[in-house]
């Protein structure tokens, strides 16, 4: 009376592709190092999120670390500016920058934020 059955088969699910998010970031240390916050999502429950963390002002490159992450784990990444970037960013009290994170297996993400120092 329609549609079929195979005893025996067993249907199963497929974890979804891993993801990356950026969530935002903040100057720490009174400005000499900045704090990126990624989300890694989905993939098998023993995937990982790995790569490259990149800031970036105009073309000038401001800091860059690798990083390694678990799935559906969120987590601060620091990362120290360099000497052009702190300088930037005490002259002015804010820096624009592009957050670009390539993970292995995964697309890679580019989020623009602003740093902001405190006023005292």
């Amino acid at each position: 009376q329609g549609g079929s059955y195979q005893s025996g088969i067993v249907g199963r699910i497929e974890p979804a592709p891993l993801g990356l998010a950026i969530d935002g970031g903040a100057p720490a240390a009174k400005g000499h190092r900045a704090k990126v916050r990624l989300t890694c999502h989905d993939g098998a429950a023993t995937s990982v999120c790995s790569g490259r963390l990149r800031l970036r002002a105009g073309h000038s490159v401001l800091a860059q670390r690798s990083y390694r992450l678990g799935t559906d784990l969120t987590r601060g990444i620091s990362l120290r500016l360099t000497r052009d970037g702190r300088e930037r960013l005490a002259r002015r009290g804010h820096l624009r920058v592009v957050c670009e994170v390539t993970t292995t297996g995964a697309e890679p993400q580019t989020r623009a934020f602003q740093l902001k120092l405190r006023r005292r």
